[in-house]
């Protein structure tokens, strides 16, 4: 009986081992979609990693605000391994991606910056300063508001654009609701009062603050980054400023 029953734990030990392996060699949808094949490909081919899109639409929500994507684009929605990802399609064709960050919902800017060894880190665990430091860049920041931001938070965002040897990228980073925002916003309303900072369009041209918010979120956690090609066409980087 004692001989039995060993077997019968051996061949359980086996499987869950088998099991194991399977589960491990079983490709992560994140990863398949995150990476630089994806950027300029057919929607189709993304499609064909993430199923058909939940949400479809010409208008993007920055922040408290809903802003008119520039002509020809649409953006779609999608619930990949149970988070939520973005897309910026232009007639067809992938332009950006976007991703609400998590411990569980991540990837590594390596899949598309091939050459950046120091890029090896999941997004979710780096800061604004990390990336910028890593990529010699501190971008441009901008908001979605400063005052009169309504029910919601404000969300700040950091679009920092790469042209070299590895080929042309924008990655946008942002923040919302921290108390990062806020001192930004204080900065900001000192500088040039409260009527200023209340305007939004305003707020969409505060990237000559840039430096004080690079010093102000350094250290500040990623809320959603989105990466690949003419962000700046689908807001907040999409307002002319004056």
């Amino acid at each position: 009986m004692l001989k039995f029953n060993l077997q019968v734990v051996t061949v359980s030990l086996v499987l869950l081992v088998v099991n194991s392996a399977a589960l491990a060699a079983k490709p992560n949808k994140l990863a398949q979609v995150f990476n630089a094949d994806t950027i300029d490909a057919d929607l189709s081919y993304l499609e064909y990693m993430t199923g058909p899109a939940r949400n479809t639409s010409d208008s993007v929500i920055r922040g408290n605000e809903i802003i008119k994507i520039g002509d020809g684009y649409i953006e779609k929605v999608y619930r990949v391994d149970g988070c939520e990802v973005t897309a910026s399609i232009e007639r067809g064709v992938v332009r950006s991606l976007g991703l609400t960050l998590s411990p569980t919902c991540t990837f590594k800017l390596n899949a598309f910056l091939v050459k950046r060894p120091e890029l090896t880190t999941s997004v979710h665990k780096m800061t604004f300063g990390q990336i910028a430091s890593a990529l010699g860049n501190y971008g441009s920041f901008t908001a979605s508001c400063f005052e009169s931001c309504g029910t919601t938070d404000p969300s700040i965002y950091d679009l920092i654009t790469l042209a070299n040897n590895e080929g042309y990228y924008q990655i946008m980073m942002e923040d919302i609701g921290s108390e990062q925002d806020i001192r930004w916003a204080d900065a900001i309303i000192k500088a040039k009062g409260h009527e200023w900072a209340s305007n939004r369009e305003n707020a969409h041209c505060s990237g000559k603050y840039s430096d004080v918010a690079s010093r102000l979120f350094k250290a500040a956690k990623i809320t959603k980054i989105t990466i690949g090609k003419d962000i700046g066409v689908v807001g907040p980087f999409s307002s002319e400023c004056r």
